[in-house]
């Protein structure tokens, strides 16, 4: 017999019976460690690249003409920007990450932010989890914009409606390799405040992070003709400045070489290994009629995603929309941010302090 079994006999009745109530009650009230609820997220970087680096390409050796640098135009959107033509609608809950950038400024005068809906149409992102937002560095020219200027939205589908969550942002990076020129590097992390009384899960909005590709050790390694999504609410007619979509939209696109990519945009100074291209896929050219816009990102799509699902059912970003020769315009390929070869970059730049808003 052991000692705590003599304790117990010991005891009255009533003792036992409340000892016994006490930490039946202990046990369904006291909640979980952080680590036993739900495993930890894991920071980018820290795992191996999983096959994304296995398929990284020479520089491109072809020369040619350099395409003008990219202009402000309206709105101090650019006219390099990319956004979704010839695609079609996202479905519920088909995109959980997509994120859509605006201006708070809008806000403070009082116009309806649904009503007005095409003038908060600016740029895309992705939520990598821990308030943190992926987007392309173009969509912040200056690396010392004013925070409080813009929002985050997320879980939104129709930006016509209110629908999804609106956060502050609180703090943002932007690598300092990015040149507007060249447009390499063209990445930015976003990190927004919840201040929501009751701050629910971001899950009850529907709202999911997406894996980065170089982050997993599933891979995988990308083909050279490697289909991709891309998704945004940017124009759907390139001569239709007019034309953004209020539901968000997808296209399929596919990969292009970075030599064939470097040689048909005449630009082998802004095509590296840092960057993936693509364009419409081989069968969708082969359908098209003559005058048709062919499948591509455009204008206000910049910083939204390029994904993959992996073998194994996993959604996986590795592109972030950066720039191209015009919209739709057939067998020219748009220029992505190569996610993979940012990787160690995002780990970094997240364990910044605050007042720091570039890196390295």
């Amino acid at each position: 017999m052991t000692r705590y079994t003599k304790v117990l006999k010991r005891q009255s009745w009533g003792q036992h019976l409340l000892t016994a109530m006490f930490w039946a009650l202990l046990t369904v009230t006291t909640p979980l460690s952080a680590s036993a609820q739900t495993p930890a997220e894991q920071e980018p970087g820290a795992g191996i690249l999983g096959g994304a680096d296995l398929d990284a390409e020479p520089a491109p050796t072809s020369m040619g003409q350099d395409l003008p640098n990219c202009q402000a135009g309206a709105a101090g959107l650019q006219s390099c920007q990319e956004t979704i033509i010839g695609g079609q609608n996202v479905g519920p809950g088909e995109a959980p990450w997509q994120v859509q950038i605006f201006r708070a400024y809008d806000l403070k005068v009082g116009r309806n932010p649904y009503q007005n809906w095409k003038d908060h149409v600016l740029c895309g992102g992705s939520y990598i989890g821990n308030g943190w937002v992926l987007s392309a560095a173009h969509c912040f020219e200056d690396a010392n914009f004013k925070l409080n200027e813009y929002r985050v939205r997320l879980g939104a589908r129709d930006i016509s409606k209110d629908e999804g969550v609106s956060f502050r942002i609180d703090q943002a990076v932007r690598h300092s390799g990015y040149n507007s020129e060249l447009k390499l590097n063209d990445i930015i992390l976003l990190h927004f405040v919840d201040e929501r009384i009751l701050k629910w899960d971001l899950r009850r909005l529907g709202v999911e992070p997406i894996a980065l590709h170089g982050d997993i050790p599933s891979g995988p390694s990308l083909a050279p003709n490697h289909l991709f999504k891309v998704t945004g609410w940017g124009l759907t007619n390139y001569r239709d400045k007019d034309s953004f979509s209020p539901i968000l939209q997808s296209v399929q696109l596919q990969r292009m070489p970075t030599d064939a990519c470097a040689e048909k945009l005449e630009t082998p100074n802004r095509i590296n290994a840092t960057v993936l291209c693509a364009r419409e896929p081989d069968s969708q050219m082969l359908n098209d009629q003559a005058g048709e816009e062919s499948q591509d990102a455009c204008q206000a799509d910049s910083g939204g995603p390029m994904t993959i699902v992996n073998a194994q059912g996993t959604p996986i970003q590795v592109g972030i929309v950066s720039w191209g020769r015009g919209c739709g315009y057939r067998g020219f390929p748009g220029v992505y941010t190569r996610v993979a070869m940012q990787i160690e970059w995002i780990r970094s730049a997240k364990r910044l302090p605050a007042e720091r808003r570039s890196f390295p």
